[in-house]
């Protein structure tokens, strides 16, 4: 009731078709791998509501036409999965916007897909990945709806779980971490106040699955079983987005934003119980616009949260390099350059220096290209 007048407010405006007006299509192939080599950061959603929210306040936050594309994601003309994708831009930030075809990391079109098809696209490098959107509360004596989680830590109770009798799930050792430098970001924000409880904001640990959770007292059990640690709340594509980021060659730092729409029970209860029409709706519609604030906050250019270090390019790009043509790149300098002398370098702090120094090599061999200020890309054909 505290924020009925918002719930109904923002839920119609993503329901009038008017609103939408802001799409502009394109289907050639050339101009989508320039759209790709802008892009800075990767946003996922879920939910209908997520990416309605999303798109209307990137409009009205910079006035702007969405790049609306449908590609193929398994890359297999046998097997196709057309996914919508839209390119935009939150703040100075190029935003590629993936809209998977089901809830969960490893159904059809999940989370897990749509990195996949990040990892193997030859023009796509962004310096971060994010889902956003909604997720289910812990404690609805202390949380409120709309609270925000960033994830620090995530917790699967499906995937990998371990079961004892009655079911009970017990916690696994398979558990994800957030990435270093994204964590001292994110505190420094949290130390300087600007990413706070007092503002409903808060960073820990998530439970993450397959299943929707409706039940709590199957919530209870899970949370519970995952660690002895607090656990703020659960969704259901971080599993996907941490192990597929996380890789053994090039990994992308992930962050969870999303904001509490329930609390993991009655999901699916009646509205004529509430004397509310579309309240389920309504909910995740407010929930998914709290989590688009904390989003802009995040993508605030004077805090640089997701400008990726030049090291850090400077592997993915090596990596990418060496799998698309060895020979440009040969293993010896490639394991020198990320072996010994990369250490010793970013102990003394001159590691940046070293690592500008290499790409300006790849640019003068025309193998690497400077999009923008310190984002490289490797060029086309290569």
């Amino acid at each position: 009731h505290l924020h009925k007048n918002e719930c109904d407010n923002k839920y119609l405006d993503v329901t009038n078709k008017e609103n939408f007006k802001i799409y502009k299509e394109v289907n050639e192939p050339d101009l989508i791998n320039k759209y790709y080599m802008k892009t800075t950061v990767v946003i996922l959603t879920a939910n209908i509501f997520e990416k309605n929210i999303l798109h209307l306040n990137a409009v009205r936050d910079k006035k702007q036409k969405i790049i609306h594309c449908i590609v193929n994601s398994y890359n297999n003309p046998q097997r196709p999965l057309n996914i919508n994708i839209y390119f935009f831009n939150i703040g100075d930030y190029h935003i590629l916007h993936m809209e998977a075809k089901q809830t969960g990391s490893y159904s059809m079109g999940g989370s897990a897909d749509l990195i996949r098809f990040i990892m193997r696209n030859d023009y796509c490098f962004p310096s971060a990945i994010i889902s956003y959107g909604i997720c289910f509360g812990n404690d609805y004596y202390k949380q409120n709806l709309g609270d925000t989680i960033l994830a620090n830590k995530l917790y699967p109770y499906f995937m990998s779980a371990k079961v004892k009798e009655k079911y009970f799930f017990v916690k696994d050792s398979n558990i994800f971490n957030i990435d270093v430098q994204l964590d001292t970001k994110i505190q420094y924000l949290i130390g300087k106040g600007i990413l706070s409880k007092k503002n409903n904001i808060y960073y820990g640990n998530m439970v993450t699955g397959e299943a929707v959770i409706s039940n709590e007292i199957m919530k209870d059990i899970f949370i519970k079983a995952a660690t002895n640690q607090p656990i703020l709340g659960g969704e259901m594509e971080g599993y996907g987005l941490f192990k597929e980021c996380q890789g053994f060659e090039c990994s992308i730092p992930c962050l969870i934003v999303k904001s509490i729409c329930d609390w993991g029970a009655y999901k699916n209860i009646d509205d004529e119980l509430f004397d509310e029409i579309n309240l389920k709706d309504k909910l995740q519609v407010y929930a998914s616009d709290q989590a688009y604030k904390v989003l802009s906050i995040l993508m605030k250019k004077d805090f640089r949260i997701f400008d990726i270090s030049v090291y850090e390019q400077t592997k993915q790009l090596l990596f990418n390099l060496f799998k698309k043509n060895e020979h440009l790149i040969h293993q010896p300098l490639l394991e020198e350059l990320l072996g010994t002398q990369i250490k010793i370098s970013k102990k003394y702090k001159n590691i940046n220096f070293f690592c500008k120094i290499f790409l300006n090599m790849l640019i003068e061999e025309k193998i690497i290209e400077n999009i923008d200020g310190e984002v490289y890309k490797i060029k086309r054909g290569m």
